[in-house]
């Protein structure tokens, strides 16, 4: 089981997130918790960002994280329109 760290613009960002969305989140880092790499959860991992970041699917929603042997990262949560841009 990893330790789950957010950082300041994680939780600015999950504010403008709806509700249903949220309520979603919270059972998607349980699972992450024990198996980020698992494969019923669509995570992809990002192109082009050092160091290495994954991105989680949330209907419209993505989630941006990183994770390591004893820690899950939380990044960013926003819109798909909004949340690639955020990691430049």
């Amino acid at each position: 089981m990893r330790d789950v760290f957010v950082t300041p613009q994680f939780k600015k960002e999950i504010k403008r997130v709806p509700r249903e969305v949220i309520i979603g989140v919270h059972d998607l880092i349980a699972i992450l918790k024990k198996n980020p790499t698992d494969p019923t959860l669509r995570i992809k991992k990002l192109a082009q960002i050092d160091p290495s970041a994954w991105r989680l699917r949330i209907g419209s929603y993505r989630l941006v994280f990183r994770y390591d042997q004893t820690t899950l990262t939380l990044l960013h949560i926003a819109h798909r329109k909004e949340v690639y841009r955020r990691l430049l």
